[in-house]
């Protein structure tokens, strides 16, 4: 059975409870994170994610007796928007579990803890790297790296280049996506993501409009044969969880890193531990070269 212990991320970055939300939300966009350990004493007491940001983009503020609207008295701090009801995971459980718990709870990441105190991280990306060497392995074995036309979701919520980033950042936070393809008269003209909209409704710019904000130079997976590992390999490379999928400039569908979570799970723990000694084997020759 491969543990999660062998594939966690140990190079962590944590906070606080008092540290101010904007600090952790300046931390979460430098590093490209979703999920932040809230750490006090070294023991984990609970996490903040992207989606807990969602829910309140800006402080709800303070009025005094007369109904006016009163300076806040601190800056609002991490323990104040954390999620303190935490899933994690101990090193000695198998990374398939894992894999399946990430797919069936819609979590990102999953803190690994030992008697309480946090030792690493396990993410979708350690997750979506394995299922990459576990399909370069077995090679084009459609069991176990299926076209995308198998897996990816076909009924997918768009937004048009007109509506507002408030509409846009609403459908995200309630329908609990991050992702939105934006579309012109059926034809795929950007992406937008939750993390590409969240400070704009922070700064109070809800009225803007997508287009102003939506990313133009996405990445787009072509045709419904595409094997989900290509599709995991491109996540990797450049930093997304979700791919448009089109054919000829019209949107067919959407995979997501949730999708490779699904199919990982799926995978037998000998194929896995298979792949994981392989890969060690590989590092150890490219080493002593």
């Amino acid at each position: 059975m491969l543990k999660v212990g062998s594939i966690l991320s140990r190079e962590l970055v944590t906070v606080a409870p008092e540290c101010p939300v904007e600090r952790a939300q300046w931390l979460m966009r430098e590093r490209k994170l979703r999920h932040l350990p809230v750490v006090e004493r070294g023991r984990l007491i609970g996490m903040l994610s992207e989606r807990d940001l969602m829910e309140r983009p800006r402080p709800a503020p303070r009025h005094g007796k007369a109904g006016k609207e009163l300076a806040t008295a601190r800056a609002v701090e991490v323990r104040d928007r954390m999620g303190t009801s935490v899933e994690t995971v101990q090193a000695d459980e198998s990374v398939r579990e894992a894999a399946r718990r990430m797919f069936e709870r819609r979590i990102g990441s999953l803190p690994v803890v030992e008697e309480g105190r946090l030792v690493g991280v396990v993410s979708e990306s350690d997750c979506l790297r394995l299922y990459v060497r576990v399909c370069q392995m077995v090679g084009r074995d459609a069991a176990v790296d299926p076209p995308l036309e198998r897996c990816m979701s076909r009924e997918v919520l768009t937004v048009a280049p007109p509506a507002s980033v408030a509409e846009a950042f609403e459908l995200c936070r309630a329908k609990g996506i991050r992702h939105l393809p934006v579309v012109f008269e059926g034809w795929l003209v950007g992406i937008v993501s939750d993390r590409d909209l969240l400070p704009v409704v922070g700064r109070g710019e809800g009225a803007r409009r997508v287009e102003d904000v939506m990313s133009k130079d996405f990445v787009a997976v072509t045709g419904g044969t595409t094997p989900l590992s290509e599709a995991a390999a491109c996540m990797l490379r450049d930093g997304f969880h979700a791919l448009p999928v089109v054919d000829s400039g019209a949107l067919k569908g959407i995979v997501t890193s949730a999708d490779v979570l699904r199919a990982l799970a799926d995978v037998g723990e000998d194929t896995l531990e298979s792949a994981w000694r392989s890969e060690e084997a590989l590092a150890e020759t490219r080493a002593e070269d």
